[in-house]
């Protein structure tokens, strides 16, 4: 019997309410609507594309609530109403760039998808104000069934109808409720607005600063298990669970796979199909300004340099997983054909040229969606759910793959073969 993993997981989720009669796969992070589909479906499914989050991290997370804590069906309901549930007040979350961002947080992301915290994850008072002060002109400028969640927080915030204590404004830095009604009959420009309001709207910046630490989606490294990365890092880590030898073998499979991939995206950069040896070869990056940089090479100097680090990460990149010290070598020797760079210039480039070729996790999710995609097409029964996820109906996956006897807690069972990793 195929897939004995995802059936045991589906047999577990059937007992607690969750509609399995799939084996959903995402290659890719899923658009809002699709995600919030699977939720309302109450469906479960595997991510394939980032290791260190895992495939199954939250099906390990609902499904241990639910024995646990003993919720039988109604698990799954309660998964079901995480969908299109925001925070009343604004969070700090990881943002699309580096850094934190404030916006009320989806609970699905508060509950069981919180980003790993990093001290790169600091509140910056900046953010929150640019937070208040678009906040406070759509107030000012809308009719309150088109705000967002968050503003009505802020509005009942800013002119003392609720408070959070200890950070509570006082009585006089309130702006009264009536006030801004006036203000709406005919609004003023939105600099004379934020003018006028600028110490009102400051404070209330820096008292959002101040929530962090009880406003965030963001968890520690460990626990808890709020975050997904920290789920697998214990499935991985207790060798007498089945579930240890799966995320062990799978990750090392993936790991493999897509710093191979990683490497090759670096060769395909540095040598594309016009590459020569013998003439010179000029990158366009983009400078601290956004404008582009030419840095210029021979050709000799770059195939030289491609074989050191060939030589020097070729192998044991896919045995230890790390990156960081490839890309170091690859932007300082990308560095050396800058004319007249400084020593900021060089210090801060990279992170204003951050995809000069796919990172480690978009080279794996470009793999895992190609080889789906490959399956809707020459195996019976796959189809695409929507962009990035995949679907097969779990009773109709034929073994591919032959059995091995195998143990775990003195009952034996089978798994599929494999072969050693490299």
């Amino acid at each position: 019997m195929p897939n004995r993993y995802t059936r045991a997981i589906s047999r577990v989720g059937f007992s607690l309410g969750f509609e399995n009669i799939d084996l959903i796969v995402l290659t890719a992070g899923a658009q809002p609507a699709d995600f919030g589909q699977l939720l309302g479906d109450r469906r479960l499914w595997k991510d394939s594309f980032a290791l260190g989050h895992g495939e199954f991290p939250h099906s390990y997370q609902w499904l241990a609530a639910g024995l646990f804590l003993k919720w039988g069906k109604q698990t799954a309901t309660l998964y079901k109403n995480t969908k299109g549930r925001f925070s009343h007040m604004p969070f700090w979350v990881k943002g699309d760039k580096p850094g934190l961002e404030l916006r009320p947080a989806l609970l699905w992301e508060y509950m069981v998808d919180c980003t790993l915290y990093r001290d790169a994850f600091q509140p910056k008072v900046e953010i929150a104000r640019k937070w208040v002060d678009d906040s406070f002109v759509t107030i000012c400028n809308g009719p309150a069934k088109g705000f967002e969640t968050g503003h009505f927080w802020f509005l009942n915030f800013l002119t003392g109808k609720i408070g959070f204590e200890p950070l509570m404004m006082k009585p006089d830095e309130h702006i009264p409720p009536e006030e801004i009604e006036e203000i709406r009959k005919q609004p003023p420009l939105r600099e004379e607005l934020i003018l006028k309001y600028d110490k009102a709207l400051q404070i209330v910046s820096e008292k959002i600063v101040a929530f962090f630490p009880l406003c965030n989606a963001l968890a520690a490294k460990g626990v808890p298990y709020r975050n997904a990365n920290n789920v697998t890092d214990l499935a991985r880590s207790q060798g007498k669970w089945f579930i240890c030898a799966y995320e062990t073998r799978r990750t090392g499979k993936l790991l493999k796979g897509q710093n191979d991939l990683y490497i090759d995206g670096i060769k395909k950069y540095l040598m594309g199909s016009n590459f020569s040896h013998l003439s010179t070869v000029v990158y366009t990056i983009k400078d601290l300004n956004g404008s582009d940089l030419e840095l210029k090479f021979s050709g000799k100097a770059v195939l030289n340099f491609w074989l050191k680090l060939e030589a020097k990460y070729g192998k044991s990149l896919s045995q230890d997983g790390t990156t960081r010290g490839l890309l170091d070598d690859f932007w300082e020797f990308m560095l050396s054909g800058g004319q007249n760079l400084n020593t900021k210039q060089l210090k801060d480039l990279p992170g204003k040229n951050p995809r000069l070729f796919p990172s480690p996790m978009d080279a794996l999710s470009s793999s895992r969606n190609s080889n789906y995609t490959n399956n809707t097409k020459k195996l019976a029964g796959w189809d695409v759910r929507a962009q990035g996820i995949f679907k097969i109906d779990i009773k109709g996956i034929k073994a591919t793959k032959k059995q091995i006897k195998i143990t775990f807690h003195d009952e034996p069972g089978l798994i599929n073969e494999f072969t050693p990793l490299d």
